[in-house]
């Protein structure tokens, strides 16, 4: 989606919007503070037009946010196809500084992770959102060659 981007005016059955509320219920459960204001957001209009959606409930057990970067930023840069520098600590505690060209964020019941080119090991590489203890957007862009990035790490992780 692009700037600008406007969703045409769309209808939905019954089962297809109860799958999208509890879509967005969901949301609460990946520590990502952007994505659930926009939920919440969406939801009330929704509400709007179909006040009995108080029915479908998602527990919010999930990830904690990560106290650190902001899954936003992240969210963002893949978006833009913009590079980031980060610091990066790994499970043993050893920290490194990396720039990466971000492509994919995972949410899992326990963790997000960014998938990136990782341009200090020259290769994709899976972050941990929660051992990012820095992150910057750097004036790099890397425009156009997001989907080619997905195609091949896509490809690498099918071998």
């Amino acid at each position: 989606m692009g700037r600008g981007y406007d969703l045409p005016p769309l209808n939905f059955d019954t089962e297809e919007l109860e799958a999208i509320i509890v879509s967005l219920n969901l949301l609460s459960r990946t520590g990502d503070d952007h994505l659930q204001a926009a939920a919440e957001r969406v939801l009330s209009k929704i509400a709007l037009h179909r006040p009995s959606s108080a029915s479908l409930r998602v527990s919010d057990w999930g990830i904690e946010p990560p106290e650190e970067v902001s899954l936003g930023i992240l969210r963002t840069a893949i978006r833009v196809e913009r590079k980031l520098l980060i610091r990066y600590r790994d499970r043993d505690y050893d920290e490194t500084v990396r720039v990466i060209l971000p492509i994919v964020l995972t949410y899992f019941i326990e963790v997000a992770t960014v998938a990136a080119w990782c341009e200090l090991r020259g290769g994709f590489r899976h972050f941990r959102a929660d051992r990012i203890i820095g992150c910057e957007p750097l004036g790099e862009y890397f425009h156009g060659h997001g989907d080619a990035l997905r195609q091949r790490l896509d490809a690498e992780e099918q071998d």
